[in-house]
């Protein structure tokens, strides 16, 4: 369970940090959804950072994985729902259908893990 959530961590950091450093190179490489605002990307990243951050912590504080990764499954399920309805606005459209489906791999992967952690409270 900790080495899981030191990786989803440390990805979801390096991810924020790519959103502060390069908003549009993120924007280009990972979107496609049009015009880029940096402004909004580095807003997005404030989120980003603090969700990875709360994972690491949650590594090494079991009482806190329950509830960092609840609200990353709920944040996930409705940014999976948001892509869903925009898959088809992404240029190139490849771009819409893969985000979608790697965040709903994610989504995935969260929920086990928060169910693996449900699991370690009980026992």
């Amino acid at each position: 369970m900790r080495a899981a959530l030191v990786i989803l961590g440390g990805a979801t950091l390096v991810t924020a940090i790519v959103m502060i450093v390069d908003p549009a190179g993120f924007i280009e490489g990972v979107g496609g959804f049009g015009a880029v605002n940096e402004h909004l990307v580095r807003d997005l990243a404030t989120w980003t950072l603090v969700y990875g951050a709360a994972l690491l912590v949650s590594a090494w504080r079991p009482g806190w994985r329950v509830p960092v990764l609840a609200i990353g499954v709920a944040q996930g399920v409705l940014h999976v729902i948001n892509h869903v309805s925009d898959a088809g606005l992404a240029d190139p459209d490849w771009k819409g259908t893969a985000n979608t489906l790697a965040f709903a791999g994610l989504v995935i992967v969260t929920a086990a893990l928060l169910a693996a952690a449900i699991r370690q409270r009980r026992v």
